[in-house]
């Protein structure tokens, strides 16, 4: 064999490594952006969860402050009569 049939067999070897590993560098990379996106989906699922929650609590939280409000202004006006019944006024 001759010198330039060493060479060039000796460089198809060196570029088809090369062309190898750069496909396993871009599977890595697909992998690795494929890992990220399925986290991030996770992450936007358990946020709009965490949301859901936070927006059921606040109606939860709206109720509870309107039958406080409804509650203190029976106890107003309870103390009204009371206080009329005795003889003096709030």
């Amino acid at each position: 064999m001759t010198v330039s049939g060493i060479v060039l067999k000796a460089t198809r070897r060196i570029h088809s490594a090369a062309v190898r590993a750069h496909c396993a560098a871009l599977r890595a990379g697909v992998w690795a952006a494929n890992a990220q996106a399925k986290l991030a989906s996770e992450s936007a699922d358990i946020a709009a969860v965490v949301a859901e929650n936070a927006k059921t609590e606040a109606v939860g939280a709206t109720v509870r402050a309107a039958l406080a409000a409804k509650h203190s202004l029976a106890v107003h006006k309870a103390a009204q009569e009371e206080a009329a019944s005795i003889g003096g006024s709030l």
